[in-house]
């Protein structure tokens, strides 16, 4: 980004991120709820699943969107438990992995505490079963980095000779969406 094109002093950057707006007036909520209906093709919430959330989302405030998808969250892991006491594993963990969507949503704008790790950690947990019920082989791993650990999920891909992919998301990601899938290694 040039600097005349740099955000004046104050203004959010969101507004340079994004000019159209579709569904809120805040548009870090309006970035991330765009967000959210791009992961619908990708085992996310559904597009209407997403708008019907927003109703219950107060404009701007943070608490109200968090509840709305943690509330949602709460709903589709209770589908996912029935869907494995029906012996249905695939629905389960495509609903399961539904509702990792909706933690990782509601810690969005959550501030650092007890309720961001508890929604935070939900979502890795909700994740990790996910990709069991799935069948997704997916290991955790950590690499130390500046005296902690920065972690990531390893795929092990069915053919050994395929190249190695790292992926690695911007600022605005989380730990599942930075994964390795081995093959062999390239540089």
């Amino acid at each position: 980004m040039s600097k005349q094109e740099m955000p004046a002093v104050g203004e959010d950057y969101s507004t340079q991120r994004l000019s159209q707006r579709y569904r809120f007036s805040d548009p870090n909520m309006d970035l991330f709820f765009l967000g959210a209906l791009g992961w619908a093709p990708a085992g996310g919430i559904s597009v209407g699943e997403a708008f019907q959330l927003s109703t219950m989302i107060k404009d701007g405030d943070a608490d109200s969107w968090a509840s709305a998808f943690e509330a949602q969250g709460e709903t589709l892991v209770a589908q996912a438990d029935h869907w494995v006491a029906r012996g249905e594993t695939r629905a389960a963990g495509e609903t399961r992995l539904r509702a990792f969507t909706c933690f990782r949503l509601a810690w969005q704008f959550v501030a650092p505490g007890d309720r961001f790790l508890a929604l935070f950690r939900r979502s890795q947990y909700l994740f990790d079963v996910a990709m069991e019920e799935l069948g997704l082989p997916s290991e955790r791993f950590a690499v130390p980095y500046g005296g902690a650990t920065l972690p990531g999920h390893f795929f092990r891909a069915s053919d050994p000779s395929a190249p190695t992919l790292l992926v690695i998301g911007g600022a605005d990601t989380c730990l599942h969406s930075d994964i390795a899938v081995e093959g062999s290694a390239t540089s």
